[in-house]
């Protein structure tokens, strides 16, 4: 794992998130992020509410690292290729499991 994913899961492992529940969450603020790259925090923090991340806020420095992972998935992808967070869906990732 890499320094940036691993620094990734930390952060959000420290914001209260279980690690079954990461990817599902990075993959929600990714795909708010590829929707509307120009939303305050505050805006994204609504987003992710509206998706069931009632309990996350969504700061600088999470940002941040979830804009380095979706960097280095644009830089390491094969071109034509479905990215993680440009998928769109009509229900919420987070998992109502």
């Amino acid at each position: 794992m890499n320094s940036n994913v691993r620094n990734l899961v930390e952060q959000l492992s420290s914001k209260g998130i279980p690690l079954d529940r990461i990817p599902a969450c990075i993959r929600d603020l990714g795909s708010i992020i590829a929707e509307e790259a120009s939303l305050s925090l505050d805006e994204m923090n609504i987003e992710m509410q509206s998706r069931g991340w009632d309990d996350f806020e969504v700061d600088e420095g999470t940002l941040i690292l979830v804009l380095l992972f979706m960097t280095e998935t644009l830089i390491e992808s094969e071109p034509g290729r479905s990215l993680w967070f440009e998928s769109p869906y009509a229900e919420p990732l987070l998992a109502d499991n």
